[in-house]
């Protein structure tokens, strides 16, 4: 595979190759993230018939080898150099691609002379196919010609043994594809197990080797024993390599090979919107009109079209507001009222939380408490029952107070599958008869009028494209709320990666022994964080924080961690138990909305969570918070301002979802924090 050589008039020589398609061999089958990259155990092989070339001697030796930038591979042949020259210790080879009239450097090495190592055991193994399957879930796209560990097996702590599939060298000394083979072996030799390698949050890839030493025994390669000689930190680990072939004899030692977990190749965190089409017209329900519909609210203009509605198909209905219906619906029932339908308007005028934001909540939750808590202790046959709201779900001027309604809502459809509410969510206008027909019509517990008629929602998954947030600025300071949390804490140390060197941590309790170690490790890389224990539900509070903050720096962003939860049945929740959830996350936001309005903020984050959009059982209170925070950020946009809700799915260390076995038993993986805040950029 060696192509032409050329020896300059300075003494240098240079050896054409060219890589793609299937050329050496099938390039495509070794991806990282779904983009095709060489193998840096391809430069290696071609420096070995570079070696060979040079002098013809044995054992030839690799040292020092970098793999300074990946070659990342199109759909057309690419060209490269490997240019060798020579000096008083040995050779120096440097290999370079060519794309139009720009060259770039890939590789470094040195070619001198030898050393040896002694053959080893095998050990009970793992199946390749298992392995592998383990990688592809990392990241790493092998394809079969790049999978040629047939088994393999962790020996004690630091080691590990593969068995390698038999193939002709065909020109090479050593085959690109059983060489990078034995690079793989080195992940186990890394990792404690094998589940342990499938937990890890970084794509990791060879960066140096520092010798390799090269024996022709006249076999073939079918062996590799990885041993980790260290770790640096958790990005740099070094690997010794002893490649062996059928019959335990030394063909080659790799020492001092580098990984690196390198930026740009964090794992992939799948990334969805939702996204709304239009719902199917088909009359899914039955129109009963026996029995009373009642009508829960005084909006005039809304109740009125659907008390026209409802008599003008025999149906009898009833108008009336009150803030206990579950206790006016128990009265009616002993009466001998048959109450066929419900239709629930009481929430659709809660759009500002204003200057008492918990208030106008519980203005807006305790009614809807008391109805489904009175309809789930109902005897009688279940009603049907409506619900409908303004701008939940809007991506223009949402309303919040809305969006929590929903979101309690989805709980409780979850908890109560038979007695579902279905949620019909409004925009400025009132529907015409036949959509409010169609409305009282349709099964979907959600639906949407947008353009056209009614919509129902979809997830859809989506690449954002390079992920992150504006550069930071080192004379701006970054507001943390749940700043000694486990979540705030990470974030606080992301963010001094990336450059921040002012920092202000909200927190409603003092640090304790932990936090104060992490805190100070921040402060002997140079930051100034400011650590103060103010809630984030006190307005006033946080009005002083961000004032005596913008006299040391300017607020150029806000990560809002703060949150907290209190699980139960929905039937066992009262008005305390949503306030303490409520508060922290819901209310915090909105005080924090109001707080920085007038500062030039480059970003305004929100932890939500998935379970805003997909619901969750025995967590309404939360649910409810965080579709308060999804609306609030769409508002927030909607009037020229900066603002990212990320609804996260459960992280593996810290975060609300830690414990809880709701989101695995949807088949929803955990996010280690690395791989999470990389999502971020």
């Amino acid at each position: 595979p060696l192509g032409r050589e050329c020896l300059l008039a300075t003494g240098q020589r240079v050896f054409d190759h060219t890589y793609g398609g299937e050329q050496p061999f099938p390039l495509a089958d070794h991806q990282l993230n779904g983009r095709t990259v060489l193998p840096g155990a391809a430069h290696l092989a071609t420096g070995l018939l570079v070696a060979r070339r040079i002098d013809d001697s044995e054992p030839r030796v690799i040292e020092e080898a970098r793999f300074a930038e990946p070659l990342w591979l199109g759909d057309k042949p690419l060209p490269v150099q490997y240019l060798a020259e020579s000096d008083e210790t040995g050779v120096a080879l440097k290999g370079y691609s060519r794309r139009g009239d720009n060259w770039k450097q890939h590789f470094t090495a040195r070619l001198v002379p030898a050393i040896s190592a002694t053959p080893v055991r095998e050990e009970t193994p793992v199946e390749g196919q298992d392995f592998y399957a383990a990688m592809k879930g990392l990241g790493y796209g092998y394809g079969p010609s790049f999978q040629r560990i047939v088994r393999l097996a962790k020996v004690g702590s630091d080691q590990a043994l593969a068995e390698l599939s038999a193939e002709d060298e065909g020109q090479y000394l050593l085959s690109p594809a059983l060489l990078d083979a034995c690079f793989q072996t080195a992940a186990l030799a890394g990792s404690d197990s094998l589940a342990a390698l499938a937990e890890l949050d970084q794509l990791f890839v060879p960066i140096a080797v520092e010798r390799l030493t090269y024996r022709h025994t006249g076999g073939r390669l079918r062996h590799c024993r990885a041993r980790r000689r260290h770790l640096r930190g958790t990005r740099l680990a070094v690997f010794d390599l002893q490649l062996l072939d059928e019959q335990q004899r030394v063909m080659a030692d790799i020492t001092g090979l580098k990984t690196r977990s390198l930026p740009g190749l964090a794992l992939q965190v799948p990334f969805y919107h939702g996204t709304w089409s239009p719902a199917a017209t088909s009359a899914a329900l039955p129109w009963h009109t026996e029995g009373t519909w009642v009508l829960l609210g005084d909006d005039r203009r809304l109740s009125e079209p659907l008390v026209e509605l409802i008599r003008s198909r025999g149906g009898r209905a009833l108008v009336t507001a009150t803030d206990r219906p579950g206790e006016w619906l128990a009265a009616r029932a002993g009466e001998g009222e048959r109450v066929q339908g419900i239709v629930y308007l009481q929430a659709l005028e809660a759009l500002d939380p204003g200057d008492e934001p918990l208030a106008a909540a519980r203005r807006v939750l305790e009614p809807l408490l008391s109805l489904l808590k009175g309809l789930g202790a109902r005897d009688a046959a279940a009603p049907q029952v409506y619900l409908f709201t303004r701008r939940a779900t809007s991506e223009g001027e949402a309303a919040p107070l809305q969006a929590m309604v929903l979101g309690l809502c989805k709980s409780w459809n979850l908890e109560h599958a038979a007695l579902p509410v279905r949620v019909r969510d409004l925009d400025a206008e009132i529907p015409a008869t036949p959509l409010l027909e169609d409305a009282l019509r349709q099964d979907a517990p959600l639906l949407r009028l947008g353009d056209g008629g009614w919509q129902g929602p979809s997830l859809k998954r989506f690449d954002p494209g390079t992920p992150g947030l504006p550069t930071l600025h080192r004379e701006g300071s970054y507001l943390i709320t749940g700043g000694l949390g486990a979540l705030g804490l990470a974030v606080a140390e992301w963010l001094a990666e990336h450059g921040a060197r002012h920092l202000l941590l909200l927190a409603r309790r003092p640090p304790g022994p932990e936090q104060t170690a992490r805190l100070e490790r921040l402060d002997h890389q140079g930051l100034e964080v400011q650590v103060v224990s103010a809630d984030v539900t006190d307005a006033a509070a946080l009005e002083m924080a961000l004032a005596k903050q913008r006299e040391r720096a300017p607020l150029k962003g806000v990560i809002h961690t703060a949150g907290t939860l209190d699980d139960g049945l929905l039937e066992d929740l009262d008005w305390p138990r949503f306030a303490g959830v409520l508060a922290p996350k819901a209310i915090g936001a909105w005080h924090l909305h109001r707080a920085t309005r007038d500062d030039q903020l480059d970003f305004f984050v929100l932890f939500s969570s998935f379970a805003a959009t997909l619901g969750s059982p025995g967590q309404a209170n939360y649910v409810a918070a965080n579709g308060f925070i999804d609306a609030l950020a769409a508002l927030r946009r909607a009037q020229g301002l900066t603002a990212l809700s990320l609804q996260w799915g459960p992280w593996a260390e810290g975060g609300m979802a830690t414990g809880r076995t709701a989101f695995a038993a949807s088949g929803m993986g955990r996010l280690a924090v690395r791989q999470a805040l990389d999502a971020l950029g």
